[in-house]
């Protein structure tokens, strides 16, 4: 399956989430952005019946807590914030899992949350798995696990409402088990919707309209499923090679570094003015970079996982 357009899309919205929070909005609002890499991560969730629970977790742990770690004490030092008992729930990205009114989801480096969220979908995500391959109507399961995430959407009210709809981890796990659901759909119908090329570039700009204007909100993820079957299905296509143009995927890679360090060097650079965002943007890359090559080495220095 080609991939590439998908990384390509990552980038855009990861982007777009670092000139939000740099007061420049590009594409809405943060949680609709969010949504999207939780339906992506559960696309592309394979089932990894290969290796043990045991690993998987080891794996995905291995990958995302000592980014944290860096990340959060990097946080604290430009700034300049107090240490209090709530980092604990923020070093072992467990931060997303409390509804206490007075937690500060936020705090330190604000955007791990998603981590948090992130790391609870891959714990659970096999068992989700298993159950789902269980299920013989396929569609009907997408449909189901769309309708659910409407109902949730519209139901939950109170002071727990944004970190139900915005932080929680089961909120998260449906979008992620709807990405798994989707999978599932598209892999039977290779030619679902072939559509003319110039229909494409249409949808996709109703698609970034949407987003922009937050028609779907926090339930955002329906139209990232629309859209996720309408590449899969039309891979060669103006949107899809722009997407897959090899400078686009090369930075892609670098995704997660720019997502957990742009707020970072954002703080650091705060006295530039707008040159600030490409300088936060380069730096993150960068960071993003080292980082991977100290994670090489000490994986073929102590033989860690790969």
């Amino acid at each position: 399956m080609k991939t590439e357009q998908f990384q390509g899309l990552k980038l855009l919205f990861v982007l777009s989430i670092a000139f939000m929070h740099a007061g420049c909005p590009i594409l809405g609002e943060g949680a609709d952005l969010c949504s999207f890499f939780f339906v992506i991560s559960g696309f592309f969730y394979k089932g990894n019946t290969a290796i043990g629970y045991r690993k998987y977790i080891w794996r995905k742990a291995y990958a995302l807590l000592p980014l944290q770690w860096i990340c959060l004490g990097a946080s604290i030092l430009v700034n300049h914030l107090s240490v209090n008992w709530d980092i604990i729930p923020h070093l072992f990205l467990l931060q997303s899992y409390i509804p206490y009114k007075h937690f500060e989801f936020f705090n330190y480096n604000g955007v791990a949350w998603f981590l948090s969220s992130l790391f609870f979908c891959y714990c659970v995500s096999p068992f989700v798995y298993r159950c789902m391959l269980r299920v013989k109507n396929k569609l009907f399961l997408l449909l189901l696990f769309l309708i659910i995430i409407l109902l949730l959407y519209n139901c939950g009210y109170g002071e727990y409402r944004t970190w139900f709809i915005y932080i929680s981890p089961i909120f998260r796990l449906m979008e992620y088990t709807l990405g798994m659901s989707l999978r599932q759909v598209v892999g039977r119908y290779d030619n679902g919707l072939i559509l003319n090329k110039y229909v494409v570039v249409f949808l996709f700009s109703g698609y970034l309209l949407f987003l922009c204007f937050g028609v779907f909100g926090n339930s955002s993820a329906v139209l990232h499923v629309a859209f996720i079957a309408l590449l899969f299905w039309n891979p060669e296509t103006f949107v899809t090679k722009i997407l897959s143009l090899k400078s686009i995927v090369w930075l892609s890679k670098y995704c997660l570094y720019i997502y957990m360090s742009h707020c970072i060097f954002l703080a650091l650079f705060s006295h530039l003015g707008g040159v600030r965002i490409p300088l936060a943007l380069f730096c993150s890359v960068c960071f993003g970079m080292g980082y991977e090559y100290v994670s090489r080495f000490a994986k073929s220095l102590y033989c860690l996982p790969a």
